[in-house]
C-alpha cells in the first residue's frame, strides 16, 4: 500500500470510531404513544442524553414542564442512522481507495 492508501484507510478507520464513541441518538415521548419524536443529535456513549434533555430538545418551549417532569421521555441509540452512516464511510473510502490506485498505476 502506498503513502496516500495507508493514510486513506487511517483516516477512514479514526472517523468509524469516532461515530462508533458519538453516535446520534433519537428522543421518545412515550406518553404519546411515539408520536413525538425526533433526532437529538450525536452524544458520548458513555453519557447519553438525560431524559430532561429529551423532554427540552423535543419541546424547547415547554420549559417549566421539562423542569417538573420529563420522566415519559426517553432517548435511545439510533442504530439503522448509524449503520448507513459507517457503511457509506467504508463505501466511501473503498472508492477512494481504487481512484488512488489506479491512478498510482497510470502515472
Amino acid at each position: 500500500m502506498s503513502r496516500t492508501q495507508i493514510a486513506v484507510a487511517g483516516v477512514a478507520v479514526v472517523l468509524i470510531l469516532l461515530m462508533l464513541a458519538f453516535p446520534p441518538y433519537f428522543g421518545i415521548d412515550v406518553e404519546s404513544g411515539g408520536t413525538l419524536h425526533g433526532s437529538i443529535g450525536r452524544h458520548p456513549i458513555w453519557n447519553p442524553p438525560s431524559s430532561e434533555y429529551v423532554c427540552h430538545a423535543l419541546n424547547p418551549e415547554a420549559v417549566e414542564v421539562c423542569r417538573e417532569d420529563s420522566s415519559a421521555y426517553r432517548s435511545g441509540l439510533n442504530k439503522v442512522r448509524l449503520v448507513l452512516q459507517e457503511v457509506l464511510l467504508v463505501a466511501g473510502s473503498l472508492v477512494i481507495l481504487l481512484v488512488v490506485r489506479r491512478r498510482e498505476r497510470a502515472g
